[in-house]
């Protein structure tokens, strides 16, 4: 698509080796498109509710944050954990 002049969004892994991603980067900038991999938590409506808090000044100033995703998923036949699709440890 990207080689098309469409911009891409991809679900993770947006690549398997270090080869791959610099070939998205070379057809991002010969193309001039957008090649971002999905990323939840920057759209996530608990995240630009606190970023609206912290530009209001309701909280007062921020001196450190920190937050963790996580979740369950031992099931060794879902995607996620297919070494060969991008998954796994």
């Amino acid at each position: 698509m990207a080689e098309a002049g469409k911009h891409v969004l991809c679900e993770k892994p947006i690549s398997l080796t270090v080869a791959e991603a610099k070939s998205l980067l070379e057809v991002r900038d010969r193309r001039g498109v957008k090649i971002e991999e999905a990323f939840m938590v920057r759209a996530h409506p608990q995240r630009r509710r606190v970023l609206d808090l912290i530009s209001a000044d309701r909280i007062g100033p921020v001196r450190s944050f920190l937050a963790c995703f996580t979740y369950y998923n031992r099931n060794p036949q879902n995607i996620r954990n297919i070494l060969e699709y991008g998954g796994g440890d």
